[in-house]
This record gives structure tokens, C-alpha cells and sequence, in this order.
């Protein structure tokens, strides 16, 4: 069976000040799902409409801003690429009961492995490729985490996480793109 990749990026803020402007109500983590044999097929095409939109410049959604004539013609672009959407949205509100969940590391960790769950479920050779977050020491823990509760797999099914700098990979930036989006 062919290995898939999920390349994921988040939006929204970490807190529990959710009355604040400065706070997000909701998190979203989205992973874009290629198969292996298409990776670099997508990667350039997304470099491509990188550079036609951004230049030199990250696809970032910040950077497009309230801009929606911009951003409806950067996704119709996007959608042209051979890949699937899994975006997870989670309202934080529902969630203030969970009293470990108000220390950074561990709400980030938390969330992500919400995701990396479904995705282990629905394939059996799996690599995610995450945004690189904080300092090495927190990305190392964030593996181990990953590891930790992984669901075992049969002989047959792996998954791994790598952490990329979204700086260096399109196919990160689009998954930026889509949960600002």
C-alpha cells in the first residue's frame, strides 16, 4: 500500500481568555493528504502558484488578509492540485472543563494528536509532515507524545511525524492557507 502524507498546519491562538479579541474562540488544524507517488508533482505546482501570488513570500493566509477577491483566486488555484483536505475544527469553548489543557505545550499537543489519530486510523503508512513550533526541546517531546499514542499498527502500517520549517515547504504553506482560510 502506498505511503500518504499529511502535511498540517494550524490557525488559531492559544488561551482561554476567550473574550479577548486577542483570542481565538476556535482552533482549526488542517492537513493536506497526498499519496506519495505525487509529492513532488504537487510540490512544485504549489511552488509555482507560490510564486505567482507571493513571490518570494510564504502562502500564507495572513497574508492575504480580509483581501477575498485575492484569496478565492489563490484557492481556485489550489484546488486544481491532486490533494485532499482534512481539516479539523475545534470550538475551545467546549473545552474549559479540561484544566490541562491551559498550558501551552500540552494544549498544542493535545490538539494536534486529535488529528493524527484520525489520520492513523484512515492510513496505514503514514507520514505527517508538521510546521516546526517552538524549540527543539518541545518538538522532541512533541514526538515522543506522538509516538506514545500512536494506536499500534498491524505488521503491515507505520507512521511517522517530521517537522518542516513551513518556510521551505509549499506543501506546509497550503495547509496554512486553508485553515486561515
Amino acid at each position: 500500500m502506498e505511503r500518504v502524507f499529511a502535511f498540517t498546519d494550524e490557525y488559531g491562538s492559544f488561551g482561554w481568555r476567550l473574550d479577548s479579541p486577542d483570542v481565538s474562540t476556535h482552533f482549526i488544524i488542517t492537513s493536506i493528504i497526498i499519496e506519495e507517488s505525487k509529492v513532488d508533482d504537487v510540490r512544485n505546482q504549489a511552488d509555482d502558484i507560490r510564486r505567482r501570488f507571493f513571490q518570494t513570500g510564504e502562502i500564507k493566509s495572513k497574508n492575504v488578509g480580509k483581501d477575498h477577491r485575492r484569496r478565492k483566486l489563490i484557492l481556485n488555484e489550489l484546488m486544481k492540485l491532486d490533494f485532499t483536505i482534512f481539516p479539523v475544527v475545534i470550538d475551545k469553548r467546549s473545552m474549559t472543563q479540561y484544566k490541562g489543557l491551559q498550558y501551552k505545550k500540552s494544549f498544542y499537543k493535545f490538539m494536534n494528536n486529535i488529528v493524527h489519530k484520525e489520520l492513523r486510523k484512515a492510513f496505514n503508512n503514514l507520514t505527517v509532515v508538521a510546521d516546526e513550533i517552538g524549540n527543539n526541546d518541545y518538538m522532541e517531546s512533541f514526538k515522543k507524545y506522538f509516538e506514545e499514542h500512536s494506536e499500534p499498527f498491524n505488521l503491515f502500517g507505520e507512521s511517522e511525524l517530521w517537522f518542516e520549517d513551513s518556510k521551505s515547504d509549499p506543501l506546509v504553506q497550503i495547509a496554512d492557507f486553508m485553515s486561515g482560510t
